[in-house]
């Protein structure tokens, strides 16, 4: 009699467990889902702005550089164009690319600044890439253009996180509750902007040798960046590809390979990871970034080379001029 009660047992149990486990899960990812989608700044909120509401005429994508070199009122005011900065800290041009194509469901700008890394194209940067934009996003989901994204990326995590309500959460769990309950700050941004203040490295000029890095290319990044090139000439949008001041001098960067693609599509880049007027380690605010002081002087410095290049009255659209033979050679 015992043997034959004890399998009915272990059944029950399991499926009382299971079902105890769905039904929290159920209930923590409607928790997290209100709470997400209560952020009124921040990385989530910023996230929720580009997926849903960024109508402003000029916009700029890409990192955490993006988000902390470009001041979007200086922009705005310079040349006469609502801005927005949809940049984010750890992504990578992968990032970019989904959320412009969602934009474009619903909202056409007239100009993007899209700002890379002069290491953009090397694997460590991708690996990274992926993993953020496919956890950064998975909360937006049931968007088609979203979806079929992290699709291509991640079929496994698109079918966990349509299993468990939480999934899409796992990532934010620990921030979005830090925020509800206040022990948990968020940056202040400006449209977009987040200022960095003051400087972690030391006084004077920068002194950082060159690096001979381990520069492995990944190819499915530059196809990612002619994608979104590509899609932005399809859509008539003028694109301006810039890589921003840094102190690292490196021995192999993308640096070429985004130049050439560029070009192949008729777009203007600007290689400003190393301008003059920015090799006082005081415009910094670590090695890599700039901080409020540096970000107000290189918006300026930007609006300049934009109003010199192509004046307010003309047309800022410009047709190829190179043949991708031409380029490639």
């Amino acid at each position: 009699m015992i043997k034959r009660t004890l399998p009915k047992i272990a059944v029950k149990s399991t499926l009382l467990f299971l079902i105890i486990f769905f039904a929290a899960d159920r209930s923590l990812g409607y928790i997290l889902r209100v709470l997400y989608a209560k952020q009124s700044r921040g990385d989530y909120f910023q996230t929720t702005y580009a997926v849903k509401q960024a109508k402003e005429d000029l916009l700029i994508f890409g990192s955490s550089r993006a988000m902390h070199h470009y001041v979007s009122d200086i922009l705005e005011k310079n040349l006469n164009y609502s801005s927005y900065n949809v940049g984010r800290n750890g992504r990578t041009v992968l990032y970019s690319y989904v959320i412009f194509s969602q934009i474009l469901t619903y909202h056409k700008p007239k100009i993007v600044i899209l700002d890379l890394s002069p290491l953009e194209f090397s694997t460590d940067e991708s690996s990274q890439g992926e993993d953020m934009m496919v956890s950064s996003l998975l909360p937006y989901s049931s968007l088609p253009v979203i979806r079929e994204n992290i699709k291509k990326t991640s079929k496994s995590d698109l079918i966990l996180s349509n299993l468990f309500s939480t999934y899409a959460y796992n990532s934010s769990v620990v921030q979005l509750l830090g925020y509800y309950f206040g022990f948990q700050s968020t940056n202040k941004d400006q449209k977009g902007y987040v200022a960095l203040k003051g400087s972690k490295l030391p006084a004077g000029s920068n002194t950082l040798k060159t690096e001979d890095n381990k520069y492995v290319k990944d190819d499915s990044v530059q196809e990612v960046l002619k994608q979104f090139l590509s899609t932005a000439k399809k859509e008539k949008v003028q694109v301006y590809v810039v890589v921003s001041p840094t102190t690292k001098y490196y021995r192999k960067t993308s640096i070429p390979e985004i130049r050439q693609i560029t070009n192949l599509y008729g777009f203007t880049f600007f290689d400003f990871s190393h301008p003059k007027g920015f090799e006082e380690n005081r415009f910094f605010r670590d090695a890599t970034h700039l901080n409020d002081d540096g970000a107000l002087k290189f918006t300026e410095f930007l609006v300049n080379k934009l109003k010199r290049k192509y004046p307010l009255n003309q047309k800022l659209n410009r047709q190829a001029q190179f043949t991708e033979s031409e380029i490639l050679k």
